[in-house]
């Protein structure tokens, strides 16, 4: 699977790989050996992502560096190379960096990817209970599939009923349902899923009766 791509102005730089780059390059053109790692197969290893990032950072380019290694550890997770996204974690640790949502939610993903599920929820749990940052619709979702990816749709339906619960603020979408759904049909469990499927629409009704009144 191709990593998604971070266009700048592109040129052929066949030649032109991280050995050449100095501390002192231009912005740009650091992204641009950036984007062409991206883009081999296999791609580069952990620390000639490490070398490139800490180049940004010298440059003072905080936000970048950061949003880099957020598109390197979902690269090595989509390739299934999750402990390669934990290795770069740790990179922006040391760098002294506090990764946002999105890059816990890409390692959650690759976790759930990797079959790793019970780690994934593991990280879910340390998130919620540490409060290192606020879970929203794509983390619950990926736990939530995650969850009924390996059969544990009570453990999936338990999730569902805490976002519907006063103390969660990050309210169920119906993808999350639909999860839920599907899983209790696989499970043979149909007036179970007909019984969620009623709750659903009694939900959105009651949600959408509060925004318009």
């Amino acid at each position: 699977m191709n990593c998604t791509r971070f266009h700048l102005r592109y040129y052929s730089t066949s030649h032109f790989n991280l050995k050449h780059t100095p501390g002192s390059t231009k912005v740009d053109d650091a992204l641009q050996v950036f984007d062409e790692m991206l883009q081999r197969q296999p791609p580069p290893n952990i620390i000639q992502f490490t070398k490139l990032i800490n180049s940004i950072v010298k440059m003072k380019q905080y936000s970048t560096a950061l949003y880099a290694m957020t598109i390197s550890i979902n690269c090595h997770c989509q390739l299934n190379q999750v402990a390669y996204g934990f290795a770069l974690l740790a990179t922006i640790f040391k760098q002294g960096y506090s990764p946002d949502q999105a890059t816990y939610n890409t390692l959650i993903n690759g976790l759930v990817l990797a079959d790793w599920v019970f780690e994934a929820v593991e990280l879910f749990k340390k998130l919620l209970r540490e409060k290192v940052c606020e879970p929203d619709q794509i983390t619950f979702g990926v736990v939530i599939n995650g969850l009924c990816k390996v059969g544990d749709t009570s453990k999936a339906l338990e999730l569902l009923r805490f976002m519907e619960s006063v103390s969660c603020k990050c309210k169920p979408y119906v993808e999350q349902y639909n999860a839920v759904i599907d899983s209790l049909c696989k499970d043979r469990m149909v007036d179970n899923a007909l019984e969620l499927f009623t709750q659903m629409m009694h939900w959105f009704c009651s949600v959408l009766w509060q925004a318009t009144n």
